[in-house]
């Protein structure tokens, strides 16, 4: 085989390589983002604890000033919803997240009826490398990194009207007529009413002025 040709083969296969490796990334570094101690809790009431944004906000500071006065030291607590709770503590290790869960859980069943335990989404739900060769590169799935637009996703349909014309209408004030009749016009008979209201433009010369205004103002 002519060098030529092994030269453009082995850039076909790094070109098509190097593709791969962008399109769906399988060489990452190691999520190790993020404090991994699990400090947050969550738990479910039997009963409502509120049922509007005020009670719960008054109910969630009632909570936390309990856990204040049993040495408890917390970073959050919010009720999600009427019945979910979530407390967050500023353990730093795991143990002392234990002791705090433990003291968390014992003071709000002495307060309230019907207090369970509840799963917190956690960040051990990541995904995990299918093989970590180094301390800085893991290989994980290979996953499409190309953001599909609305349209490709198919979420999208648009349909487009062009209105070839459009009407206006326009009223005189008072009711009184924009134009006089055509038989007035050409000198008919038609009574006429002593201090009546005269129009001073005919429907022809009422339309013949409007188009040329609008012909200024470039409306073709």
């Amino acid at each position: 085989m002519p060098p030529q040709h092994k030269f453009w083969i082995v850039t076909i296969v790094a070109l098509f390589i190097i593709s791969f490796l962008i399109a769906f990334a399988p060489v990452q570094r190691p999520d190790t983002r993020g404090f991994t101690v699990q400090s947050t809790f969550r738990y479910e009431f039997a009963e409502p604890l509120g049922t509007s944004a005020g009670e719960r906000a008054a109910k969630a500071t009632e909570i936390e000033e309990l856990l204040e006065a049993v040495n408890i030291t917390t970073m959050s607590v919010e009720l999600l919803d009427n019945f979910t709770l979530q407390v967050e503590t500023a353990a730093l290790t795991d143990e002392e997240a234990q002791k705090d869960k433990a003291a968390v859980t014992k003071t709000l069943q002495e307060n309230f009826e019907g207090v369970g335990e509840a799963q917190v989404p956690s960040a051990a739900q990541r995904e995990q490398p299918l093989w970590q060769p180094l301390d800085f590169a893991a290989i994980y799935r290979p996953r499409p990194q190309v953001k599909l637009g609305l349209d490709l996703q198919g979420g999208a349909h648009v349909v487009l009207r062009c209105l070839p014309q459009v009407t206006m209408r326009f009223s005189s004030p008072e009711d009184q007529p924009l134009v006089r009749s055509v038989q007035k016009d050409e000198g008919e008979a038609e009574a006429t009413q002593t201090g009546g209201y005269e129009p001073p433009e005919t429907k022809k010369s009422l339309v013949e002025k409007v188009r040329a205004v609008l012909v200024r103002s470039g409306v073709p």
